[in-house]
């Protein structure tokens, strides 16, 4: 699949994101009708627009630290809540589900309210849900919490892409999104880090104390400097369903949520996995998520770069397979207990597995570049779904042995590859008419070896020779 030339721009931003909690992309540039409905601010330029994308980005970076920080402390919360360390790790499974599926409804449910006040509101929520996650005292209580955290990031994370679409000029949109979304990449290396280093230092409670405090800030910061935007022009959630379904557009959600799937299984349990590994704890755990949080960085700007270079596609394989070797890697280095090498492992689960998700990004975004918010609005929300499934792998497998947790995690990974090589064989229907025809020409291909083309213009199927150079 190659992208049309105005794609080719999407990936200038999303170079510098960690895309496991993307909204709209980081290099995302819309183009069409739909740039009709955003408001613009009069005389916009970079230097009018640092304070209110900073004021945005501090609201992400809180966000950002929420959604990562309880594996660095997930042991500490499960003796003290009298809870298996599976159990305490339902508590990201409860925050990815409420996302995923809360970020859709939310964003059509709240699209004609003011941005402002929507987003002052889904961070005063944001907040109470993280204190009353520190004080919690009780699993139920607990996980209550999570969901309401979840409501609240689900709802201040679209409607600040939004805004930042909104404020900047069609010239400065890809800088002015990137720098919110800049906000997720900051939580990975230095948020993630800190919140897990004050847990181990002061107790699990004050992590969610910290990232309550973020969220405070970021409230007050967008209700006295944020410039007041109309709200844009709303997809419906049929609509967003609608798009989700195509044979075109499920294949890559599909995709995303089993590399997201294998990655969290792993992140949500973290802290045995470190300390089975290398005898880590406390504050050393730190300096691990420190690593992996910059090696993840490092990876995502790889991989938009690689991807511009190269084209998606081969980026996607290449980062999918890096990925289960990652894994593999993990998994070994646990089973044995080899110390410093997890760390290394570490490193190379961040540096190649994330050079899938802006790869990913693209892959999408080139289906429809009109329709760029819709498309990537799913993908986070398939990145969640990820997360839910991942969370919950992990937590039933991690009774029967620490490394099987990514030993499994490697054949999640494995299963996408598989995914993106029959879909990049197979070229989706372009009506649902056409599944059963597409897949009995599947069964054709698989007997025969040659790959299948589903000829576009008639809607039927073909047996054609296609070129391996697809992007």
């Amino acid at each position: 699949m190659r992208a049309s030339p105005e794609c080719r721009d999407t990936l200038a931003l999303a170079h510098a994101s960690p895309p496991a909690l993307n909204g709209p992309s980081a290099g995302m540039r819309q183009q069409g009708p739909r740039d009709a409905n955003l408001p613009r601010a009069s005389g916009s330029n970079l230097t009018s627009l640092r304070r209110p994308l900073i004021v945005l980005a501090i609201g992400t970076f809180a966000i950002g630290t929420d959604a990562f920080v309880i594996g660095g402390v997930l042991p500490a919360v499960a003796r003290s809540l009298g809870v298996s360390t599976s159990s305490a790790g339902l508590l990201v499974t409860a925050f990815a589900i409420a996302y995923a599926i809360g970020g859709p409804v939310l964003a059509a449910g709240t699209a004609r309210l003011p941005r402002r006040a929507l987003m002052v509101s889904a961070l005063a929520l944001f907040v109470a849900a993280n204190i009353l996650a520190a004080v919690a005292p009780g699993y139920p209580m607990m996980l209550i919490a999570r969901v309401f955290a979840a409501l609240g990031a689900a709802a201040f994370v679209p409607a600040a892409s939004a805004v930042a679409s909104s404020l900047a000029p069609a010239e400065y949109r890809g800088r002015a999104l990137g720098t919110v979304v800049a906000g997720m990449t900051v939580a990975q290396v230095i948020g993630v880090p800190f919140g897990a280093f004050v847990g181990a230092s002061l107790g699990w409670r004050y992590t969610f104390i910290f990232v309550a405090a973020l969220g405070a800030a970021a409230a007050l910061a967008v209700r006295l400097w944020l410039p007041h935007v109309q709200s844009p022009a709303p997809a419906r959630l049929g609509q967003r369903l609608a798009v989700a379904a195509r044979p075109s557009t499920w294949p890559l959600l599909l995709q995303t949520t089993l590399a997201m799937a294998a990655g969290f299984s792993v992140l949500t349990y973290i802290y045995p996995v470190l300390s089975r590994a290398g005898g880590y704890h406390g504050a050393m755990v730190s300096v691990a998520l420190l690593v992996f949080g910059v090696a993840s960085v490092g990876g995502s700007t790889l991989g938009g770069r690689l991807t511009d270079r190269f084209g998606a596609l081969p980026v996607v394989v290449v980062g999918l397979a890096a990925l289960t070797l990652a894994m593999l890697a993990v998994s070994a280095t646990t089973a044995l207990s080899a110390g410093w090498p997890v760390l290394a492992a570490l490193a190379a689960w961040g540096l190649g597995g994330w050079t899938f998700p802006p790869a990913q990004q693209h892959r999408l975004i080139a289906l429809a570049p009109d329709e760029a918010s819709v498309l990537l609005g799913l993908n986070s929300s398939a990145i969640y779904a990820g997360a839910a499934i991942g969370g919950l792998v992990g937590g039933l497998v991690l009774p029967a042995g620490i490394s099987l947790v990514p030993a499994i995690a490697a054949g999640l990974a494995a299963c996408a590859i598989i995914c993106v090589a029959v879909q990049h064989h197979v070229a989706p229907a372009t009506s649902p008419r056409n599944t059963t025809t597409l897949y009995r020409h599947l069964a054709d291909h698989l007997r025969s070896g040659r790959a299948v083309q589903v000829s576009r213009g008639r809607g039927r199927a073909s047996t054609t020779e296609r070129p391996d150079a697809a992007r």
